[in-house]
């Protein structure tokens, strides 16, 4: 680019310079003090235009502005929006004052974003060109945010090392949030790496209890109201309106479950399962009790709270855990390990039972061989009642049938039995005696001890000695049949 000054000059008729003249030419510049015909100072004033290689304004920069072109292409300056601190190093935009590297501050009006962003914003428009890689690339990454390192001029402890913070928004003049405002929201999927303990890290202040925590390593664990030390663990009280039946600490809501690729008939198939665990110790170590699944017991009553039944797991009338279901838990006056009670009305049932079903199946013993002297499938062991002070029970029994079916509505029951066995099925009494080829008899073993005292309302029946004798109310023995 060239531009030239203007240089006038006058000679005598002897070739001597008798007077010089100046312009500003083509630069836009005025100029003064000529013509010289003796001696001056010639002055060039005004501002050189960016046409001519100049700034286009006379305004001094002030220091940490960033110079930038503005209209008709003059060198301009916003020293409160676009400021550069060349003794720390730090931007800042919107600000004069920035205190870190890159620092956006001030208010900012614009027509509706929506979800385009304002504060920063990366166009999806934009393309990122890998112009080295082929083949398999394990991770890329088009933005990345590294935490850095932290010195200190002296000791420090941070509690709370964090790499970046972001804030939810809040709502100023003339706006109304619909519903709580998010601090950050990811289109797509969102994924954690890291090589600490603490993926994922959820609290309502700063430090406080987490509310949601993802542990990360092999352990893989998570935590809702509680750092986790467990798979899935969940702690912490809430209040909430009466949720009844839909439960407040874990939930599983009616759902459908669909079967995308099974056909024909499927053996078994489950909604919630927990699989067989295997359980074993960094050192020799004998469990005395083990459980895949452990409820400590019935809920306690709290604070304006009556419990007037209690279960520790329950089944709604007419679902199959067996009709109702209790665990370690009672009903009203009712403290049984296991009570099974509610009215149910399910097709006709038969010989297969409503209420408590243990069906044929085939029970193989891997370990014995010989003779075994007795074996069973369903075993009730010998209870020992105790009490915590004296007490006499007239009657106590490990197993009590308090009466035979009662017909109810539409009903007629032309034979009701306490107990019915089956054609073929065969009864033992006082450990039995042999069945001597027989099907669907009663056997009966020698009591133990004969009976010595008189029973009262009844009689008593008992083998001894091999014969079948009676005992009356009066101690009357009579030998109903001999050895």
């Amino acid at each position: 680019m060239n531009r030239t000054l203007g240089v006038g000059t006058s000679v005598n008729s002897g070739g001597t310079v008798t007077s010089v003249s100046f312009s500003g030419g083509t630069t836009g510049l005025t100029a003064s003090g000529g013509p010289i015909t003796a001696a001056g100072t010639l002055t060039l004033a005004g501002t050189l235009g960016v046409a001519n290689g100049g700034t286009g304004s006379g305004t001094v920069l002030t220091q940490g502005s960033i110079v930038f072109a503005g209209a008709s292409g003059v060198h301009t300056q916003d020293n409160a929006n676009l400021f550069w601190d060349g003794t720390k190093h730090f931007l800042g935009i919107g600000t004069a004052t920035p205190a870190a590297r890159i620092h956006a501050g001030g208010s900012f009006s614009a027509a509706a974003w929506t979800t385009s962003g304002i504060g920063l914003r990366i166009d999806a428009s934009a393309a990122y060109t890998d112009t080295s890689s082929s083949g398999a690339v394990t991770t890329f990454s088009n933005h990345v945010i590294n935490g850095g390192q932290v010195n200190a001029s002296s000791a420090v402890t941070y509690s709370i090392p964090i790499g970046m913070t972001v804030t939810s928004p809040t709502a100023g003049t003339n706006v109304t949030f619909g519903q709580t405002a998010t601090a950050l929201q990811t289109i797509g999927n969102f994924r954690v790496t890291t090589s600490s303990s603490n993926a994922l890290i959820v609290e309502s202040t700063l430090g406080a209890t987490p509310t949601f925590q993802i542990s990360t390593g092999s352990t893989g664990l998570l935590g809702i109201g509680t750092s986790p030390s467990a798979k899935i663990h969940v702690a912490g009280n809430n209040t909430a309106a009466s949720w009844t039946t839909n439960g407040i600490g874990l939930r599983a809501d009616a759902a459908t479950y669909t079967d995308s690729s099974s056909s024909g008939t499927v053996t078994l198939q489950a909604i919630h399962a927990i699989a067989v665990p295997t359980v074993a110790s960094s050192s020799a170590t004998t469990y005395s009790a083990y459980t895949t699944m452990y409820v400590a017991g019935v809920p306690t009553a709290g604070t304006n709270a009556t419990l007037t039944n209690k279960w520790a797991i329950y089944s709604p009338a007419a679902n199959y855990l067996g009709a109702s279901a209790v665990f370690g838990g009672g009903v009203s006056n009712q403290n049984a390990r296991v009570t099974i009670m509610g009215s149910t009305s399910i097709s006709a049932w038969t010989s297969n039972g409503c209420v408590l079903n243990c069906q044929a199946a085939t029970f193989t013993d891997q370990t014995s061989s010989g003779t075994v002297a007795l074996n069973v499938a369903v075993n009730f062991g010998t209870p020992t009642f105790a009490a915590s002070s004296a007490t006499t029970y007239t009657s106590a029994a490990a197993v009590y049938i308090p009466g035979a079916p009662i017909a109810g509505t539409n009903a007629t029951l032309t034979s009701s039995y306490g107990l019915l066995l089956g054609a073929t099925a065969n009864l033992g009494l006082s450990g039995g005696a042999g069945l001597g080829s027989g099907s669907g008899v009663i056997s009966i073993g020698n009591a133990t001890t004969d009976p010595t005292a008189n029973p009262s309302g009844g009689g008593i029946l008992y083998v001894s000695g091999g014969a079948l004798k009676y005992r009356g109310s009066s101690g009357t023995v009579t030998t109903i049949a001999n050895a």
